[in-house]
Parts: structure tokens; C-alpha cells; sequence
């Protein structure tokens, strides 16, 4: 529900405003409007702005090209030139940089009344972001009060959302030093993505919340939610800082905008898995972890056994000895069985992947025979253990989600 410049720009379109340059960047969103006058101003200007100017405080140190390189340089919307006394022609110079980035340039003539331009463009932004904060309000109803349908099936519908669609859900975490990017950091990196992902999917809802990107693709067929996943998390490789980290997971697809709530939940436990479990399904790109509950395999059966007690029980059976051992003795026995088994038994991979000789790998894989009282080489075995692996997993998914659970209620 972002503003698009492109609409801005047809609705004061008979106010003879005419673009001159950086037509492939008229799906720019558009944030605010920031009138700028004097080259001081350039440096509080903001990303996804419309800058208007008259050029009345520019001087001959500080001309036209520098002002329209300087805001866009901060990330500006796009500039709007009203040419008169201050702006004569507009140099080739400048339509040729802004053909390049793709920055908007728009002339309005002096006679045309420039703040009626502003108070349009003021309007429509406000308006767009009420209508924003009535559909996210609507999301957030869907998936935290979703017994109480009449919060949001019908705003969903007001805005064309249809309540029988598909959706899925996808929550996008980022930290730096393994701590939440500020709160600034976060509201910068969050534009970049909307405008970025709205470019090209438009039925996307975004916003933050609990210090995440929070994102609802509507209608969106299985080929398309791929593509926006594979897209975005190599955009946001683009983005981040090399200090930063992403975690980035999708829930099920849902038949109804009733069952968002199951999609965001199962959102939330695969995001768990990510930061909390070393699993061969979780893609890694770069500084970026992503993981989609299609590609969960065979987690997606453990994910839906709810009792803590079986899911204790069966750890218990299997891999906890190896835990137990590991802690007591400062070893990493369970670490090497897992890679073991993730190579189907294969002592030269094992070895290749931890760094370790071949008869080191042997010696432990021997030690945890002793110490569950099996055999490895057994494929029934292996997979008893596989599972137990998995499980030990999925009991810190539910310590980590359970535990969040009970923060957000305090």
C-alpha cells in the first residue's frame, strides 16, 4: 500500500508538471515531500523523499547538478525543478545523470502555483499511509486475534484482499553481532526491501514488527513465492553491512486469509530452526540463512507433533546419552555422529567436513556405539538417531518460541 511517485506524478499531471529525465525510476516509493533551498538542507534529506526546489538559495559553488546529485545521492524519490527567476534551462548534464540512476527530474514552470503541487502530493501520502496502518492492523488481527474474523476479513476485502486467497507468511530477521540492528538501521533496510520487492511483486504486505520484517504474499502462485524468496535474499545480500546477518523463513501457504496465523506460527518455529539448529535443508547465501516449509522434508511432521513430553521422551531414547556424555566429559560426540549420519555413513566426509583424521572419526563413531548401545552401521539405527537429531532440534525451536511467547506477555 506504498506510494508509487508514478501516481503522484498523473494526479498533478494538469498542473502542466512535466518529467524531463529518470522516467525507469517512476516506481519509486515516495515516503514525504522535503522542500530544499540552500545546499545546508541536502544532508537532512531523506530516503524516499520527493525534493521540491525553486533554486532561490542555490549559488555559483553550489549549482543545479551538484543539488540534484546531492539528493539523490541520500536517496531521494525523486526532484521536482521550478524554473523561473532561480532554474533557467535544465542542462544535459543533468537529465544524462538522472537517465543514468534513474532519478526522476520533473519541471514545473514559474507561473504554475508549486505549493498546490505540495499539498497534493502531502494529501495522497497521508492518506496512502492511513490506509496502510488499516491493513496492517488488519494483518496483525489475522494472525494474533484470528478467532475474531469481523477485525480483519473485512478490511482485507475493502482493499481487495480476497479472504479465500492463498497466503504465506515470511519473517525476515536481521542482526549485527548476533544483536537487532537499531531501530533506525532496521526502518532503513525495511524501505530498501519494500520498494525493492513492491517493484516487482506488488501483492506483498510489509511492516515491522518486534524488531523483524514481517512479509504477507497474497494470491501468489508456488513458482512465485520461490521467486520472491530467491530474489529478495539475494537483494538483501546487497544491502546488509558485513557485520550483519540475516534470518530469513516462510511458513505454509494457506487456503484462506483465516489460517494466516498458522502460517506466521509455523513462520516463527522455522525461524527458531535457523538460528538455533545446524540443519543441511537451511540455505546459506552469503550472511544470509533462509529456510521455507516446503523444503522442510520430513520436519514438517516433526514440527506438528505438539507434546513436549514425547518429543523429551524420544531424545531421551536416542541422542541424549550423547549429550549427557558431551557435557559431562567436554567432548563433541553427538557434533561428529550428526555430520556422519548427514553423509550417509561416509567417515571420508565426515572427516573433510570437521577437519579431523579418519581415525578420529572412526574412534568416536565406535565411542557412540558404546554409548547408546547400538550399531551405526544399521540403516534402521542410523535413522532412529537421525530422527532423535531432528527432534533435539525441534525441543530448542519450542524453549526458544515458547520463551518468546512469554516476553511478548510481560
Amino acid at each position: 500500500m506504498a506510494v508509487i511517485l508514478r501516481r503522484l506524478y498523473q494526479k498533478v499531471s494538469y498542473l502542466n508538471m512535466q518529467l524531463i529525465a529518470g522516467e525507469n525510476g517512476l516506481d519509486n516509493l515516495v515516503r514525504w515531500i522535503h522542500p530544499v533551498e540552500s545546499r545546508e538542507v541536502v544532508p537532512f534529506v531523506e530516503e524516499g523523499e520527493v525534493v521540491f526546489t525553486t533554486g532561490l538559495g542555490l549559488t555559483e559553488d553550489f549549482d543545479l547538478l551538484k543539488l540534484v546529485k546531492g539528493v539523490e545521492k541520500r536517496g531521494a524519490a525523486g526532484i521536482v525543478l521550478n524554473t523561473g527567476p532561480y532554474i533557467g534551462t535544465i542542462d544535459s548534464e543533468i537529465t544524462e545523470f538522472a537517465d543514468q540512476k534513474k532519478f526522476p527530474v520533473f519541471q514545473v514552470p514559474w507561473q504554475v502555483h508549486m505549493p498546490e503541487i505540495i499539498k497534493i502530493f502531502s494529501f495522497d501520502i497521508l492518506r496512502e499511509e492511513q490506509n496502510n496502518m488499516e491493513l496492517v492492523s488488519a494483518v496483525k488481527n489475522a494472525v494474533f486475534c484470528h478467532d475474531r474474523e469481523e477485525s480483519y476479513v473485512g478490511t482485507f476485502m475493502q482493499y481487495s484482499y480476497m479472504p479465500e486467497w492463498n497466503y504465506c507468511t515470511a519473517l525476515l530477521e536481521i542482526l549485527q553481532n548476533n544483536m537487532d540492528v537499531t531501530a533506525q538501521r532496521l526502518e532503513q533496510l525495511f524501505f530498501k526491501l519494500e520498494r525493492h520487492v513492491l517493484h516487482l511483486y506488488k501483492n506483498t504486505i510489509l511492516f515491522i514488527q518486534d524488531k523483524r520484517i514481517f512479509l504477507l504474499m497474497c494470491n501468489y502462485t508456488a513458482e512465485m513465492e520461490d521467486a520472491l524468496f530467491d530474489e529478495l535474499g539475494a537483494y538483501i545480500q546487497t544491502i546488509l553491512s558485513r557485520q550483519e546477518q540475516c534470518f530469513f523463513s516462510a511458513g505454509k501457504t494457506t487456503r484462506s486469509v483465516r489460517c494466516i496465523y498458522k502460517s506466521y506460527e509455523q513462520a516463527e518455529k522455522i525461524a527458531a530452526l535457523i538460528r538455533h539448529g545446524s540443519l543441511d535443508i537451511v540455505r546459506n547465501t552469503g550472511n544470509c540463512r533462509m529456510l521455507q516449509y516446503q523444503k522442510l522434508g520430513i520436519y514438517k511432521l516433526l514440527l506438528a507433533v505438539h507434546d513436549r513430553e514425547i518429543i523429551e521422551d524420544y531424545i531421551r531414547d536416542t541422542v541424549g546419552p550423547l549429550y549427557d556424555y558431551d557435557s559431562a566429559n567436554d567432548s563433541d560426540i553427538a557434533v561428529t555422529l550428526r555430520c556422519y549420519i548427514s553423509h550417509s555413513g561416509s567417515v571420508k566426509d565426515t572427516a573433510e567436513e570437521l577437519y579431523i583424521h579418519r581415525n578420529t572419526v572412526n574412534y568416536k563413531i565406535k565411542k557412540a556405539e558404546e554409548i547408546l548401545g547400538c550399531s551405526l552401521q544399521s540403516l534402521d539405527s542410523r535413522t532412529k538417531i537421525n530422527i532423535g537429531f531432528m527432534l533435539y532440534n525441534i525441543h530448542t525451536v519450542y524453549d526458544s518460541y515458547h520463551k518468546g511467547l512469554e516476553s511478548s506477555e510481560l
